[in-house]
């Protein structure tokens, strides 16, 4: 979570930032290949194969 999303937390909840280089992060994707997806989501399953 960066500063800005911590903005929208409730006030009981405290953020801290990290010092230092930031965490890794890695998200993984699943879907169905039939039926064949979505326009949209077709398009965002095509440019997360690319990196």
């Amino acid at each position: 979570m960066c500063p800005s999303e911590a903005k929208h937390l409730p006030p009981e909840v405290v953020f801290h930032p990290f010092t230092g280089p930031a965490p890794e992060s890695r998200l993984v994707v699943g879907w169905r290949s039939d039926p064949a997806p979505e326009p949209a989501l077709a398009t965002f399953i095509a440019l997360a194969e690319k990196n």
